[in-house]
């Protein structure tokens, strides 16, 4: 991952994997304004890689709606697609967390729905923006 390759809190798993805390990275509102982002609605299952190929063309680029929206944990902070949210409202009833009825089912597709209005960075600033994150991450 070209733009965290010397950013602090990163780190390899044993298999390989490279987990990098975002939160160790940039303060996006200490660096943009509200001018430089767009209204964006999810559509159900798009993921971040589909999402930051689709809208910037580079599937590396997926932590940028994440900065931008403040998703600290991809798998409750980001919309769930509509089966594995069935999943979990079937998890939350067996565990006693929900009674199951209509109504907590209600409650919960609509705060996963309103997970599906984001914020993203303007394509059309990309280049400025990555120019200060690289800034940033040689400057920590």
């Amino acid at each position: 991952m070209k733009y965290f390759k010397d950013i602090q809190g990163k780190f390899t798993t044993n298999d390989g994997t490279e987990i990098i805390n975002l939160l160790k990275s940039i303060k996006l509102d200490e660096v943009l304004n509200e001018k430089y982002y767009i209204d964006y609605t999810l559509a159900d299952g798009e993921t971040p890689t589909k999402l930051a190929s689709e809208i910037y063309g580079d599937e590396e680029l997926w932590w940028i709606p994440f900065i931008c929206n403040n998703i600290i944990d991809p798998f409750f902070d980001w919309p769930m697609p509509g089966r594995c949210l069935r999943d979990y409202f079937d998890y939350l009833v067996e565990n006693n967390q929900f009674a199951g009825t209509s109504s907590d089912w209600n409650t919960l597709v609509e705060v996963n729905n309103n997970k599906r209005n984001i914020k993203l960075l303007n394509p059309e600033y990309l280049g400025q923006f990555l120019f200060v994150v690289d800034d940033i991450i040689n400057n920590l």
